[in-house]
């Protein structure tokens, strides 16, 4: 699963969650799009900037099913310090998460990523 794949750094299972034509868009704009550049970006440059102890936690709040075959997600994702000695250091990062799904031959697949800040008090 995708927070699996996160926490242990696995760019290639990451990726394959990912259509080939899949993209992603962080909140500064940066879009990655293609699998491969999915792929390389996070075995490359996403993963290896990451604090060890740094979790991924994906907290779905709705699916919608458009059709049969495609589907939007709606939710949060966590970042958190597994190490943090203080429980208010443990929250590192919190994003909004909408996702477009695509059902394919091997299940449902990603087909877009897009990632919004949320303020932090």
């Amino acid at each position: 699963d995708l927070d699996h794949a996160w926490d242990q750094r696995n760019a290639d299972a990451f990726s394959r969650l990912f259509i080939d034509s899949g993209s992603f868009r962080f909140p500064s704009g940066t879009l990655l799009e293609g699998r491969q550049h999915i792929h390389d970006h996070y075995r490359d440059v996403a993963f290896p900037s990451f604090d060890a102890d740094l979790i991924h936690q994906t907290r779905p709040k709705r699916i919608h099913l458009l059709s049969p075959t495609t589907a939007i997600a709606d939710g949060k994702v966590d970042f958190i310090h597994t190490q943090a000695v203080r429980p208010e250091d443990r929250l590192d990062l919190v994003l909004f998460v909408t996702s477009a799904l695509t059902k394919t031959s091997k299940g449902w697949r990603i087909a877009a990523v897009r990632l919004i800040p949320v303020p932090m008090e």
